[in-house]
């Protein structure tokens, strides 16, 4: 139920009422973060210490998951489900930080995390080199991080998300 409710902070011209929209879209999107908040600590606290954990690409790519979803919900909040301040930041370099963050780093870097962990047994051996998997990790999280960072610090000061509205200097 909480999840689907979320769908009001995406969607800036809804037609319900202005108060009935920041409301409506305030409490839920708070309140998606309770699941999420304990579904991560369970994660982690099940983990344990990860200095004795055998690492590998696929652990590195779940673990790396939790954090970004941790922070692409941490930046979503409180700006991002106010209808009243979602234009704004709607137009900015903000949003897609955010979703890049949501879809590339935490969907997406967690399926491929999934299918590295559970490949082998898909398959039946091993389908990937080790230092290979770990180039993949590194690069997948050095280029989506300064993809992400660039567009939250240009989308912070301001950066026009539409291309046609950007000035000759970007």
């Amino acid at each position: 139920m909480l999840g689907a409710s979320v769908y009001v902070h995406h969607l800036v011209d809804d037609p319900w009422p202005l108060i009935l929209r920041d409301i409506f879209a305030q409490t839920s999107t708070a309140l998606i973060g309770i699941p999420f908040a304990a579904l991560w600590m369970l994660f982690f606290i099940t983990l344990g210490d990860p200095r004795k954990l055998k690492w590998d690409a696929g652990l590195a790519f779940i673990f790396a998951a939790a954090v970004w979803n941790i922070i692409g919900g941490i930046q979503a909040e409180p700006t991002q489900p106010t209808p009243s301040v979602d234009p704004t930041v709607h137009n900015t370099l903000w949003l897609p930080s955010h979703f890049h963050i949501m879809l590339a780093l935490y969907s997406v870097g967690g399926l491929l995390g999934v299918l590295y962990v559970v490949g082998p047994e898909l398959w039946g051996r091993k389908w990937y080199s080790e230092k290979l998997g770990w180039i993949h990790f590194w690069g997948w999280q050095g280029g989506m991080g300064l993809l992400v960072t660039a567009f939250a610090i240009a989308g912070f000061y301001g950066a026009i998300r539409r291309e046609v509205a950007w000035p000759a200097f970007l």
